[in-house]
């Protein structure tokens, strides 16, 4: 029977999942802290976190300070910890099941394979944000952080809960009671992107109609065509979002 670590989970006040298992967990708690000291930040960093260590590909064990080892797997996120003011960004990129010994191991919950596959899925989010499987319900945002998913599937999976997929931009204006504001806000901005394209088009095609041949105006039809359906889309998410949070609080309400 496989042996895997149970992972367990926490909220930090940016809205990021955070699993406590990871092996980097004591490295967020202090970057999330801001102002840790550099033996801290040392402390909380081993040879254990670099893949070259766990895949035995490495023939030096136990470096004093493996912030400075630049075949650390780590090494081009390692390096910025002495600039607090990259705290924020470091944590971002190193946010993730990848940078967990567990993975490397193959000892979660959730097999490497797993894992690997949901990083594939949301990684056609870069072709078009739809392709992502796992989106913001509030939004239609790609949810990058595999953390975040990975806590949805693990309560589904383990307590039958299914936990609403929620983006940090979301999760922001869910805790300063801003959201249906800032929603609406963000369609405005969508809405008047899709009117600038529509102007945008009418006054190249009048050019293009009357010095170049008819080919280009189809190739600049079909690039505007295609911008202004990613705008419409992106406006009825948000729209739907507002309707998912709507339905929420109504029945908050009916239970109070």
């Amino acid at each position: 029977m496989r042996k895997y670590i149970q992972p367990s989970f926490e909220i930090d006040q940016k809205g990021r999942t955070i699993c406590r298992e990871h092996t980097l967990y004591r490295l967020f708690l202090l970057l999330n802290n801001k102002n840790p000291s550099i033996d801290q930040i040392k402390d909380s960093i081993s040879c254990k976190d670099c893949s070259h260590y766990i895949n035995r590909e490495c023939n030096q064990f136990n470096i004093s300070n493996p912030i400075n080892c630049r075949s650390h797997s780590l090494h081009n996120y390692l390096i910025y910890l002495n600039y607090p003011s990259y705290y924020d960004g470091i944590m971002d990129n190193l946010l993730r099941c990848q940078t967990c010994e567990h993975y490397f191991k193959d000892d979660c919950y959730f097999p490497k394979k797993i894992i690997d596959r949901i990083a594939f899925r949301q990684n056609l989010a870069k072709f078009y944000y739809r392709l992502a499987k796992y989106r913001c319900q509030l939004c239609g945002a790609p949810i990058h952080r595999n953390i975040t998913i990975v806590q949805s599937l693990y309560y589904e999976s383990v307590y039958n809960t299914k936990l609403p997929l929620i983006c940090c931009e979301c999760h922001k204006s869910l805790n300063k009671e801003t959201f249906i504001a800032d929603s609406k806000e963000r369609g405005r901005a969508a809405f008047a992107g899709i009117l600038l394209f529509l102007f945008l088009i009418l006054g190249m095609l009048a050019l293009i109609l009357s010095r170049f041949t008819l080919s280009l105006v189809f190739i600049v039809l079909f690039f505007s065509v295609i911008s202004i359906y990613i705008l419409s889309n992106a406006n009825y998410d948000l729209r739907k979002g507002r309707e998912v949070y709507n339905e929420f609080n109504e029945k908050i309400k009916s239970h109070d």
